[in-house]
């Protein structure tokens, strides 16, 4: 459905809402020293010559006959003139430029209100632990036979497969069973599913696709296609930004659209704590004395180990892995906003 709107200044702009997607055509970046731009002012489909020059451009009119109309030359600094559509988003898709214009717009943005709700993130989930290792069974050497009395100096052994000198003033031992060093878990999970950026408006614009020159018309004009419903009937003027005011001969405005949506929504990296959980066990005997043959289980109750000069592991460690727990991440972030401002003013 198109809506007719008036603003400030007396045009009447034909707003046609659609649901037109958002960008300029492939290249453009909706401002001056666009395709577009260059299509109106370099030459191209659609360039511009400003009254006052010498000669008009090759193929421009020299006179401004019927289904033509004369509008404002566009004062430095704007591009055009151009026929605007500005239509609600829920209209439809943006009309073809009309007759006399170049089928391809000179640009295609949004307005109004952006809607970017936030994303939805998949759940966060850890992966099989690794980097688990066990380590070998802890010796604690005491002075005394009962093992109630530690020696301070090299009190503690943790036997590995290599014969490790015992505490040569060591009366008795007890051995603790081996340990497990944690490892770490590869985080799954906290995709982003962005929902549709949505806009209120969109926009579209549209150049003569022959030169424009002064032909017959009134000083400081140019002679341009007139364009028809549901297009702007007042030609307008355009350039990048976020214009303040608008120029002589195109008061109206500045009405603002978008080429682009700067999209920073995503989800927060899943992240996963050290595995717990593990254990690490050893066969019977586990320890083995490198001179005598005395074994020691791993674990095992107080024992005397005054003969015993080294010891070694000789038990095979079994390892049965831990597990590791979400830790953090997998919430929204960022928001998506609008880029690529671009400003319109329109003649009455």
């Amino acid at each position: 459905m198109a809506l007719l709107v008036a603003p400030a200044g007396g045009c009447s702009v034909l707003l046609d809402w659609n649901d037109f997607s958002g960008g300029i055509a492939a290249g453009d970046d909706g401002g001056p020293g666009s395709d577009a731009k260059d299509d109106a002012e370099g030459g191209g489909d659609a360039a511009i010559d400003g009254a006052g020059t010498d000669a008009p451009p090759e193929g421009a009119p020299t006179t401004c006959s019927s289904g033509m109309q004369c509008v404002a030359a566009p004062p430095s600094g704007w591009t055009g003139p151009v026929a605007l559509y500005a239509a609600a988003s829920t209209a439809g898709s943006a009309p073809a430029c009309g007759t006399g214009f170049s089928s391809k717009a000179a640009f295609d943005g949004n307005g109004g209100n952006l809607t970017a709700a936030s994303p939805t993130c998949s759940p966060c989930g850890c992966g099989t632990a690794s980097g688990e290792v066990c380590n070998g069974p802890l010796m604690t050497f005491y002075i005394d036979g009962s093992c109630t009395e530690t020696i301070p100096v090299d009190g503690t052994l943790t036997v590995t497969t290599t014969c490790n000198a015992a505490n040569p003033l060591a009366a008795s031992v007890t051995v603790a069973g081996p340990t497990v060093s944690s490892g770490t878990c590869g985080a799954t999970g906290g995709a982003a599913t962005l929902p549709a950026a949505v806009w209120d408006q969109t926009a579209r614009a549209c150049a003569p696709s022959s030169p424009v020159g002064p032909a017959d018309c009134a000083g400081g004009q140019v002679c341009m296609p007139a364009s028809s419903s549901p297009f702007s009937s007042g030609a307008c003027v355009w350039q990048a930004g976020t214009a303040t005011g608008c120029p002589a001969g195109y008061p109206t405005g500045p009405q603002v659209f978008y080429s682009g949506v700067a999209d920073q929504r995503g989800c927060t990296a899943c992240q996963c704590s050290p595995s717990s959980g593990a254990t690490c066990m050893v066969s019977t005997p586990a320890i083995e004395s490198c001179e005598d043959g005395t074994t020691f289980d791993a674990p095992s109750a107080c024992a005397p180990i005054n003969t015993v000069e080294e010891v070694k592991l000789t038990a095979n460690m079994t390892l049965t892995p831990g597990t590791c727990g979400v830790a953090g991440g997998g919430a929204p972030t960022g928001t998506a906003t609008p880029s690529g401002a671009t400003s319109f003013c329109c003649a009455p």
